[in-house]
């Protein structure tokens, strides 16, 4: 009797002793734009963007500069892990979240994250399965998406690490790893994400964007 009650004191205090598994929160998105997308180079000139055909469908250039039909979506979802949030007013909105191709809801995703520590690396885009964890699978398909006052494009960059203090470096003094999406040269077809001042000064765009939607307050 002695040593049956004493295993049970035993398991009792091993019960209580093990820590309880860590719960992931998870994201909480609403769609606020939908439009096709396109790539502006620093010239002016645009072209469509879309995904090629393959296991891994990949964004990139349409043919001839054509503009692309197929829409994405944008989804505003504020994280805590990325420690983002998105604001607004009457000059415009800057919106953080998940872009998102409309036809099947997969997600813009980096193919491989750069290092912060290297100026010059690039990683490309492709469309997969969308996490909403609140976790560090955010880090490759975190967007900034700001739309400018009486602008129907909106301007879209990605977000290489979470929200930094404006002393941290390599954060372009902007409180964030902000990385434009251009050109990778010398194909010319496929787009990546590239730090600040290192590419060819091309822009991600939203094209003509008529239903920017945020509801409940930002």
């Amino acid at each position: 009797m002695f040593a049956l009650s004493l295993f049970a004191l035993v398991s009792a205090a091993t019960s209580l002793a093990a820590p309880a598994p860590a719960i992931v929160p998870s994201l909480t998105c609403r769609k606020s734009a939908s439009a096709p997308l396109a790539i502006k180079f620093a010239g002016g000139a645009e072209a469509g963007i879309v995904n090629s055909q393959g296991a891994t469908p990949v964004l990139v250039t349409t043919r001839n500069g054509a503009a692309a039909t197929e829409q994405f979506d944008f989804y505003l979802c504020d994280s805590t892990f990325m420690n983002t949030q998105s604001v607004g007013g009457s000059g415009g909105s800057t919106f953080y979240g998940q872009l998102r191709r409309a036809s099947d809801g997969l997600c813009v995703q980096t193919t491989s994250r750069p290092q912060q520590s290297n100026p010059t690396e690039n990683t490309g885009f492709a469309l997969k399965k969308c996490s909403f964890s609140d976790d560090s699978s955010q880090l490759f398909g975190t967007w900034k998406l700001v739309r400018s006052k009486g602008q129907k494009d909106g301007a879209l960059t990605f977000i290489n690490g979470r929200q930094a203090q404006e002393n941290e470096p390599n954060n372009n003094g902007q409180g964030e790893y902000i990385y434009f999406v251009e050109v990778i040269n010398p194909t010319k077809t496929v787009i990546a994400a590239r730090p600040q001042g290192t590419g060819d000064g091309s822009m991600l765009l939203m094209k003509n964007v008529t239903n920017y939607v945020v509801s409940g307050p930002l």
